[in-house]
């Protein structure tokens, strides 16, 4: 259920803020000003919220950070963390490139369209996490990621029109001919 919450959300805030982009003036200011409210709102919350358990002695040493697994499940976490790392890679890679994607080769200028297919990868995963075993969807996930992966390597490597789009010579259309820049800063006399 964490899985299927945390994409939902995720899926939620990348439509909301990519219908923000495209129909408030000032998109940069108006998101991350709602956003840093939210965060201090949510920071005192936290802070006045009663504590279940007691803090240990001393601020330095409960503000030391601590990571560990339990003894029985150590071996299966550490096999799994190559597929965790690259699976975030991969999406990092994805939520980072897609928007050029969607505006280099795709020709939608619109930000909400940068938006919804941010939120359709999360909603995937979502469905994917809901409708899966923990260890089916792992087992899932891990070779749709090598399968995607020898995919795009295979389509790296090969020329592709789509991404390059016709090559100027003899025969192209003069709009797609390399064009010589202009200065257009005005100059002094």
């Amino acid at each position: 259920m964490t899985a299927v919450g945390t994409s939902v959300g995720l899926a939620a805030g990348a439509a909301v803020v990519g219908l923000l982009v495209q129909s408030v003036p000032h998109p940069n200011t108006d998101v991350f000003s709602v956003l840093t409210r939210v965060f201090l709102l949510l920071a005192v919350a936290i802070w006045l919220i009663l504590k279940t358990v007691a803090s240990p002695v001393g601020v330095p040493v409960s503000l030391r950070p601590r990571a560990g697994s339990p003894q029985d499940s150590r071996r299966r976490f550490l096999a799994a963390v190559p597929a965790l790392v690259a699976s975030w890679s991969v999406t990092g890679l994805f939520l980072a490139l897609t928007p050029s994607a969607v505006t280099g080769v795709l020709h939608v200028t619109h930000g909400a369209a940068d938006g919804l297919d941010i939120a359709a990868l999360f909603l995937a995963c979502g469905m994917c996490s809901a409708h899966h075993t923990v260890r089916q969807a792992t087992l899932l996930g891990a070779v749709l990621l090598t399968v995607g992966s020898a995919g795009l390597a295979v389509a790296m490597a090969l020329p592709s029109p789509v991404a390059t789009g016709p090559q100027p010579g003899p025969t192209a259309p003069a709009a797609t001919a390399p064009r010589p820049c202009r200065d257009t800063r005005s100059r002094a006399s």
